[in-house]
């Protein structure tokens, strides 16, 4: 449960002084269950009430208690919290626990709200710990449309401001904002203004951040960025200004826009604002319409301390759906040559690019390099297995851009990242110059895996058909993602590799071409001529790195015995892995 607690740093720092000898805290994630940006004693009940639990999973790893995902919440996962203790102090909140809203410390209006809508009082509630703000077609004071507003009793200056905000269905045709305007003396001013998270709602949109300004006679000018969030998902939005500095916005307690504007048009404080009615350029009647729901507002004295980043991916381990050539290899993308080296895949859609960080990471920024055949439109995932599930980072349309694009996103954490693309801006492949990965390690204390070697590179291959001369079976066993094996177009067919000795194995992986293995199985022997033991078997299959795991074997041939393909081409292998 939230708790409301004005300044409980002191007391609990003490306990941490003693227990860790710990006087500093540097990182600013781990450990901020409530996402507000700062670990403090509210997020210690938090945390104290998943104490020991050893079921955690992902991706809610026990409402984050689980910090570095070993599925208990233990003394490893409080070393963590207590190292990122917040030394900024609370100053004002509303947590929304009563049953109406705190006259005290908000103004309820009732008033226009453009030609055909109302803020309705009575479209603003408290209940069951949040801040409830009802939408509504309805005949109210002559207007067809009602939607809420409250004001805060609190201006601040120069300070961080968070809310922790959803909405009750996605897609919703709403335009529900917490923001702020100015405020000087005892008046509000516009500009400017700061738009902490306005949702313009209707389909496939997302909470924005910007910042409003007029200054020096420049007119009304704004800047901001897209924050890629689900507006149906619980997320915290803030913003820190000084007198030095224009806005700074956050999701999740992480940087994620810093619009170009003057600073010199925010010298004043500012007036807290929360407001959600149906969206005037987009309803209409019957349109759905959801509910604004806001869990807390706080102002602290100093906004999140960012952990300094580094470029996660430098030379880790990268796989892919195909590479061109082996000048385009995938690693390529991850040597940091800016602009020398590149890796390029084959001409079709989809392709991907996967990178193994070898530790669990907390991710908030990826820039790509793109040569000119970019991707037009991709996603960026993380996940904490190489085959997901994945969790999107960022989702790009209509990409036309080249060279340098940095996307900031609220933090993900996740081993393995992945750029998979489905459409690209030219008839080549996607070729890519540079994949920077930037955040933290969480675990770093983690030991990676140790590095397993690939029992059947280089070794005598032998297949049922070989489509020509060009496609053989040892093209699956060279290493080189731009050779492959294809088998003559019927069913079966298959390939076996020999090994040269007895091993011990437990994974088989097939880099599939587009032209891949619907229906077959995975088959183990000590001989060539079997009998053969079937260790995976797959229906449905498709193109793309497919991994196989299975119980421990010992044998010399390993063998893919295919019965049905994706198309009427041969069976393709790029590569094919033994572990």
């Amino acid at each position: 449960m939230k708790k409301n607690i004005s300044n409980p740093k002191n007391l609990f720092s003490l306990i941490l002084v003693v227990i860790f000898g710990f006087s500093g805290f540097v990182l600013a994630t781990p450990g901020d269950l409530d996402g507000d940006g700062h670990v403090n004693l509210i997020d210690f009940f938090l945390f104290a009430e998943q104490w020991l639990a050893d079921d955690c999973i992902s991706p809610d790893w026990c409402g984050g208690a689980d910090i570095n995902h070993s599925g208990i919440v233990d003394f490893s996962d409080f070393a963590f919290f207590a190292q990122n203790w917040s030394p900024a102090t609370l100053l004002w909140s509303d947590e929304f626990d009563g049953t109406s809203v705190d006259t005290s410390k908000w103004t309820i209006l009732s008033e226009a709200d453009g030609s055909d809508c109302w803020y309705r009082p009575e479209n603003v509630a408290v209940s069951g710990g949040t801040l409830k703000i009802y939408n509504k077609e309805e005949l109210y004071s002559g207007r067809h449309w009602t939607g809420g507003h409250i004001d805060a009793l609190y201006y601040p200056q120069y300070k961080y401001l968070v809310a922790r905000v959803r909405h009750s269905v996605a897609n919703s045709y709403i335009w529900a904002t917490w923001w702020t305007v100015g405020w000087t003396g005892s008046t509000w001013q516009w500009p400017p203004e700061m738009d902490i998270c306005e949702f313009q709602g209707g389909p496939g949109k997302s909470p924005g951040q910007s910042y409003h300004w007029d200054y020096a006679g420049s007119g009304h000018l704004y800047a901001g960025d897209d924050s890629g969030m689900d507006e149906a998902q619980w997320h915290t939005y803030g913003m820190y200004w000084d007198d030095t500095t224009a806005p700074i916005f956050y999701v999740d307690g992480v940087i994620s826009s810093a619009p170009v504007g003057p600073y010199e048009g925010t010298l004043m404080g500012a007036k807290l604002k929360l407001t959600s009615s149906p969206n005037s350029q987009k309803r209409y009647s019957g349109c759905l319409l959801g509910t604004m729901e806001v869990d807390y507002v706080r102002v602290y004295d100093a906004p999140p301390v960012q952990a300094a980043t580094q470029h996660l991916a430098l030379n880790k381990p990268v796989t892919t759906s195909s590479a061109k050539n082996s000048g385009g290899a995938a690693e390529r993308a991850v040597d940091e040559s800016s602009g020398v080296t590149r890796w390029e895949s084959n001409w079709y859609d989809p392709q991907w690019i996967r990178i193994d960080l070898q530790a669990t990471c907390s991710i908030t920024q990826v820039k790509l390099n793109w040569q000119n055949a970019a991707g037009k439109n991709y996603k960026i995932q993380v996940a904490d297995e190489p085959n997901g599930p994945w969790t999107d980072c960022v989702s790009i349309t209509n990409n036309y851009t080249t060279g340098w694009i940095t996307y900031n996103f609220a933090a993900k954490t996740g081993r393995y990242i992945q750029l998979i693309g489905t459409a690209r801006t030219t008839a080549y492949g996607y070729s890519l110059y540079d994949m920077q990965v930037n955040g933290t390690v969480i675990d770093p204390n983690h030991p990676d895996p140790p590095a397993r070697t690939n029992l059947a590179l280089g070794k005598t291959a032998t297949s049922s058909s070989n489509e020509s001369g060009s496609y053989t079976a040892d093209k699956a066993f060279d290493g080189n993602f731009g050779t492959r094996w294809s088998s003559g177009f019927s069913d079966p067919q298959w390939i076996y590799v020999d090994l040269g000795a007895t091993y011990t194995i437990d994974t088989v992986k097939l880099y599939w071409q587009t032209s891949a293995g619907k229906t077959y199985t995975i088959d183990t022997a000590d001989s060539p001529g079997g009998p053969w033991t079937t260790r995976a078997s797959v229906v449905n299959g498709s193109y793309g790195l497919k991994i196989h795991e299975f119980a421990p074997v010992s044998c010399r041939y390993v063998r893919m015995y295919g019965t049905a393909r994706t198309w009427t081409y041969g069976y393709s292998l790029w590569e094919m892995e033994v572990y």
